[in-house]
């Protein structure tokens, strides 16, 4: 622990170690201190930290956590499709049903209203031809 501290100081780079086995060596910067490149500055607590997460299992922990929660909120949001699906079919099944009895009652309503228009003009014709014939003789 004590080496990964002061080693810095003496190489002044802080070398970070990914699981990989791939180092990432981070110059170290003295204060009014101008640089060639543009980038991030860290702070050797900051490092220090960093190199920590990165050794052992932490980071292959922090992905199975990742992937867990992905897997779960992937499951939960099918969950509420499959959900809101189910509810659209019920609606669509209901509105089809809504939909056939609507047009029976229409087909009816028209059956019923041809029946008296055919009245009313079988009625109107008789009434017509009854005044014509009565007030022709």
């Amino acid at each position: 622990m004590i080496n990964s501290i002061i080693l810095p100081f003496l190489f002044f780079t802080a070398p970070l170690t990914l699981d990989d086995g791939h180092k990432i060596n981070a110059p170290l910067l003295k204060v009014g201190e101008v640089v060639e490149d543009s980038g991030f500055l860290i702070s050797i607590g900051d490092i220090a930290d960093i190199q920590a997460t990165l050794r052992g299992n932490s980071c292959m922990i922090r992905v199975a956590e990742i992937k867990d929660r992905f897997v779960k909120e992937q499951s939960q949001a099918a969950k509420r499709c499959s959900e809101r699906l189910a509810g659209i079919r019920r609606r669509l099944e209901d509105s089809e049903l809504l939909n056939k009895q609507l047009k029976a009652d229409l087909e009816k309503e028209r059956t019923h209203s041809d029946r008296i228009l055919y009245g009313a003009t079988i009625g109107g014709v008789a009434l017509t031809a009854l005044s014509i014939f009565l007030y022709t003789k």
